[in-house]
């Protein structure tokens, strides 16, 4: 009787120590942060499965865009080799017309310009639809 209670004994020990083991291994991994994140596009959806914001590479040199997405406007943010720039737009039904409105800031940034691009200017357009372009 005695090597059957030993061996008892023995597998209620090991079986301890191996639920032990277990659990600490599981709070270990689960506390763990893996340092890098790699794709090619990070989107974050809502409870709606709707895109609410991306962050991508266009092509494979293109620029770099974040994208914020609301009901009736957003926010883009973009750098390429041409140059980077920043959209601020809000958008909506107009009240007193019933008109589908758009008022945005945009900021655009660049080294080299050209007739149909210049260099640096912020374009404001206001809910009235009347747009004002700032050069230097």
């Amino acid at each position: 009787m005695k090597p059957q209670r030993l061996v008892i004994v023995l597998t209620v020990i090991n079986l301890t120590v191996l639920l032990l083991n277990v659990a600490q291994t599981r709070s270990a991994t689960a506390q763990t942060v893996a340092p890098i994140l790699r794709a090619r596009v990070l989107e974050v959806v809502d409870e709606h499965n709707a895109v609410r914001a991306r962050l991508g590479v266009k092509g494979s040199n293109g620029p770099v865009e974040l994208d914020l997405f609301s009901k009736n406007g957003g926010v883009k943010l973009g750098a390429g080799e041409e140059g980077a720039g920043l959209l601020v737009a809000d958008g909506g039904t107009d009240p007193s017309s019933g008109a589908h409105v758009q008022t945005y800031v945009q900021v655009l940034a660049r080294l080299i310009g050209t007739a149909e691009r210049p260099t640096t200017r912020i374009v404001l357009k206001g809910a009235d639809g009347r747009e004002r372009v700032i050069t230097p």
